[in-house]
């Protein structure tokens, strides 16, 4: 599952960044997509692993271990969660039609 929807997942982002950015700033806005996919990967990969192993106890009994893989997803859940909530904030235009109304107001058209 994991692989086909990282696949997907990619793809559509980068699609959904750079459908109506101007030819001129095609690379521009392709850098920080890829930088922001990079650095976003590490930093969530460094928080869940940072809470799976707080809550994991140093004897390691398969208890123990539960417990911290059960915190370790549900800090997954808050990531996607969170990721939610900021895509359909960031995602409504003033006019209600989900789109820019003109290429001037995307972000790099001037």
């Amino acid at each position: 599952m994991f692989g086909p929807g990282l696949g997907a997942g990619t793809v559509a982002a980068s699609v959904a960044a750079l459908s109506r950015i101007p030819e001129h700033n095609s690379g521009l806005a392709s850098g920080f997509n890829t930088a922001a996919l990079q650095i976003g990967g590490a930093l969530g990969v460094a928080v869940v692993s940072t809470v799976t192993t707080s809550f994991t106890a140093t004897s390691g009994s398969p208890a123990e271990l539960t417990v911290g893989l059960q915190a370790g997803f549900t800090a997954c859940i808050v990531f996607v969660v969170a990721g939610l909530l900021l895509a359909a904030t960031i995602l409504r235009s003033p006019d209600g039609a989900g789109h820019p109304s003109r290429e001037t107001d995307l972000p790099f058209a001037r």
